[in-house]
C-alpha cells in the first residue's frame, strides 16, 4: 500500500486496533482512543476521564494536534460485515437464515450460536479481524496517519 511521508512518527496498527477494542467494549461514546499526531502515540480514555483531563489549546497546537479513532459504526463494520460473511462463506439457505436472525433483538448472539452449530465461528473471527484491520489501514491512509508493520495480513476477508 503506497503511504505518503507526513513527517509525523508511524502509529503501530496493533495499538490502533487496541483503541478500536476498547472504544467497541463500551456504550457508544463512552470510551473514547486518540492518536497524538507528533508522537504517534495511541491514548485511551473514558468520555468523563477524557473531559476532566482538560487538554490544553496550547499544546495541541504544538504537539500537531488529535485525532479521534472511529468505531465500528463508524466504519460500518455491523451487519454489512456479517451479510458479506454470511453471503461468501454459508451456503445460501444458511445466509438467508442469518439475514432472517438480524430481523431481531440479540442478533449478534443469535448468529454466534448458529455459527457455532455450523462449526464457523472460527473462520467468522478471522474475517472479522481481517475486515476491521483493513477498515483502519483505510482509514489512517485517509487521514494522513503513517502506519507502522503489523503481522496482521491484508486482502479482501470474503476471498479467505
Amino acid at each position: 500500500m503506497g503511504e505518503k511521508d507526513s513527517g509525523n512518527p508511524p502509529v503501530s496498527l496493533d495499538d490502533v486496533l487496541d483503541a478500536f477494542d476498547f472504544i467497541s467494549m463500551g456504550d457508544p461514546y463512552e470510551n473514547r482512543a486518540f492518536i497524538r499526531i507528533a508522537t504517534g502515540t495511541v491514548h485511551f480514555a473514558r468520555e468523563l476521564e477524557h473531559e476532566a483531563e482538560e487538554i490544553d489549546e496550547g499544546e495541541l497546537e504544538d504537539s500537531g494536534g488529535l485525532i479521534y479513532l472511529p468505531g465500528k459504526h463508524d466504519l460500518d463494520l455491523g451487519q454489512r460485515l456479517v451479510f458479506a460473511f454470511a453471503d461468501s462463506s454459508l451456503s445460501g439457505e444458511d445466509a438467508e437464515r442469518v439475514r432472517d436472525i438480524f430481523g431481531r433483538r440479540g442478533a449478534y448472539r443469535r448468529f454466534k450460536d448458529f455459527l457455532e452449530t455450523r462449526g464457523m465461528l472460527e473462520k467468522w473471527y478471522a474475517f472479522e479481524q481481517r475486515a476491521t484491520a483493513d477498515a483502519l489501514r483505510k482509514w489512517c491512509e485517509e487521514n494522513d496517519i503513517v502506519l507502522a508493520d503489523s503481522g496482521l495480513p491484508e486482502g479482501d476477508p470474503a476471498t479467505d
